[in-house]
């Protein structure tokens, strides 16, 4: 299975301080707020087992389910990093997200069994 999705980064940097009003208004550079966004495709392989659990009961039996899967996701950025009021901010990280992953499933369940 694979899919897509939009994705994004915010990174916010900013003085937590305590400021004095006139302070604030002499020097409104206490933070600021980048952003970036692209697209985000993964693809998996999984492999599930059903093992039955006891015999049919009422046309109906049991059963354990476990399975496994591997998978990767890569998210190339789409866009340029901006600052929160619009304006471009050059000489950012060009990297996009990228990592791999692995899962175990498990689960029960019961069904109607058809001859």
């Amino acid at each position: 299975m694979s899919c897509a999705a939009d994705h994004g980064w915010t990174l916010g940097i900013g003085d937590e301080e305590s400021a004095e009003f006139d302070d604030v208004l002499a020097d409104p550079q206490r933070s600021a707020s980048l952003s970036r966004g692209g697209v985000l495709v993964g693809l998996t392989f999984g492999l599930d087992a059903r093992i039955p659990l006891k015999h049919v009961e009422h046309g109906r039996r049991s059963f354990f389910t476990i399975g496994a899967r591997i998978g990767g996701m890569w998210a190339p950025p789409l866009e340029n990093w901006t600052l929160s009021e619009g304006d471009k901010a050059t000489g950012g990280p060009s990297t996009g997200l990228t990592g791999a992953y692995a899962g175990l499933a498990i689960g029960f369940g019961g069904g109607v069994v058809s001859n």
